[in-house]
C-alpha cells in the first residue's frame, strides 16, 4: 500500500477512467488524468507509447483546486 492509500491498482483504474483529461502544456505526447478523491486532485501525468499509456508520475496537484477543477 502506498501513502493515502493509493496501490498501483488504483491508479491503473484512475489512468482508465479519470474524471478529467487535459493536454500537457509541454508535452505534445503526455495527458493529465485527473481523478477527484476527497476534494483533492490526483494528477497521472501518462504518455501514449501507441499501443499502451505509461505512467510518468503521479501526485496531488494543489494547483488545480486552486484553479477550481477540484472542490
Amino acid at each position: 500500500m502506498l501513502k493515502n492509500g493509493i496501490t498501483p491498482e488504483l491508479i491503473k483504474e484512475f489512468v482508465l477512467a479519470p474524471d478529467l483529461i487535459l493536454d500537457d502544456p509541454k508535452h505534445e505526447s503526455r495527458e493529465w488524468r485527473i481523478k477527484k478523491i476527497k476534494n483533492r486532485c490526483l494528477r497521472i501525468v501518462v504518455e501514449d507509447r501507441g499501443d499502451k499509456l505509461e505512467v510518468v508520475t503521479v501526485f496531488f496537484d494543489r494547483t488545480l483546486k486552486r484553479k477550481g477543477l477540484c472542490g
